[in-house]
């Protein structure tokens, strides 16, 4: 498990070969964050987006930081 500062906000996962992959979580400065799965430095996967205001805003999957196949889209 690792943690790393990014300029949007700080990364606390799995890295291989200091590359985003397994499970982690990134939390966005602004107060948002993603919990799940990432393949390559990309959310890839299964994995949570979260609103600042810390409700949920989208579960499901992911592939390449993009939305994708099944998941629930909150509005």
């Amino acid at each position: 498990m690792v943690k790393e500062n990014f300029a949007q906000g700080y990364y606390e996962g799995e890295k291989i070969q200091n590359i985003k992959n397994g499970y982690g979580i990134f939390h966005y400065y602004e107060g948002g964050k993603y919990c799940g799965n990432w393949l390559n430095n990309k959310m890839h996967g299964t994995g949570t987006l979260y609103y600042p205001s810390g409700k949920i805003a989208y579960e499901g999957q992911w592939d390449s930081d993009e939305l994708h196949g099944i998941g629930i889209l909150y509005n």
